[in-house]
């Protein structure tokens, strides 16, 4: 693929010339001018420039077709030196919640069977990933939920419970005589509606779990307080200790949690089942695209997460 259309996949993709330009080490108007001699190239108007950047129906004929024309030359080349070196370049992509996690879950192990093998790992929301895939900009990634595509092949990882978590110290402020009977009823199951004065921790809205919890309130008439909203849940069990808010957990958060506890003698993390929650579940699986080619060394790191989200919720 030439420079041309390389930088041209690149601005369709991310809709800015200027992040192209700065990635790709050249000036704007570097970038400006390829896709100018392109579109003069093939007597067509690729973008529409104002009032914001944006595909023609001619510019997303292309894309689809450039899109398609990189999954082939990317499954060639691995086919090609599969066998001649163990050498490539593996872009996966991880859900920004849980790239703390899984990036140290998988990596590590990985890099020691391949060590020539360059990995690029991209952090962003499930569907974004999804998209990637499909498109052949990524080839795999790891995602929550469902997928939407049926041009994937998805591996199912494991389906993840979810708890309620609170420290000891907010647990005895807002239930303070009740502590003790509460602490006992709730290791049986908790209404989420009883910790509905508890300052929360919460992921923004565009997340499945938010929108969740959204509906479980307003179909239960209440509403929670929350003082902390973030798409990083790694930190939440780090907040809660420090008694920011109470929030939901997930068991891949069972080892972290557990670790934290071992550190201190007073002020330790509660993890209480959610009634409100017990037939939700949070599938992880790692999808990749069905006409991409899958070396040897992508095929191990598929089953080397497969074995290893098998044993982090145990």
């Amino acid at each position: 693929m030439d420079n041309h259309y390389k930088y041209f996949l690149q601005v369709a993709e991310k809709m800015n010339m200027s992040e192209v330009a700065r990635e790709s080490f050249i000036s704007h108007q570097c970038v400006s001018t390829y896709i100018r001699q392109l579109e003069d190239k093939l007597c067509v108007k690729l973008f529409n420039r104002y009032p914001k950047l944006s595909l023609t129906k001619a510019g997303e004929t292309l894309l689809e077709a450039l899109q398609r024309i990189r999954i082939i030359e990317d499954g060639i080349l691995a086919e090609l030196t599969e066998n001649s070196n163990v050498r490539g370049v593996m872009r996966i992509g991880i859900p920004s919640s849980r790239y703390n996690t899984i990036v140290p879950l998988l990596l590590p192990n990985f890099k020691n069977a391949y060590p020539d093998v360059d990995v690029e790992a991209v952090s962003d929301f499930s569907n974004i990933l999804e998209m990637k895939a499909i498109n052949g900009s990524l080839d795999m990634f790891i995602g929550a939920g469902q997928v939407g595509s049926e041009s994937l092949t998805v591996v199912h990882l494991v389906h993840e419970s979810f708890y309620f978590m609170i420290s000891d110290a907010l647990l005895k402020k807002f239930f303070q005589e009740r502590y003790l009977d509460c602490l006992s009823a709730f290791q049986k199951g908790a209404d989420l509606r009883e910790f509905r004065h508890v300052p929360f921790i919460l992921t923004p809205p565009p997340s499945r779990m938010r929108k969740t919890i959204d509906a479980l309130a307003a179909k239960n008439n209440f509403e929670l307080n929350i003082v902390f909203q973030s798409n990083n849940i790694e930190i939440f069990p780090l907040l809660c200790q420090k008694g920011l808010g109470a929030c939901v957990t997930s068991q891949m958060f069972f080892p972290l949690i557990c670790s934290l506890n071992s550190t201190v003698h007073s002020d330790r993390l509660h993890v209480f089942p959610l009634n409100d929650l017990l037939g939700y579940r949070s599938s992880l699986y790692l999808a990749y695209n069905k006409q991409k080619y899958t070396p040897a060394y992508q095929k191990y790191f598929i089953e080397l997460a497969k074995d290893a989200f098998s044993v982090s919720v145990k």
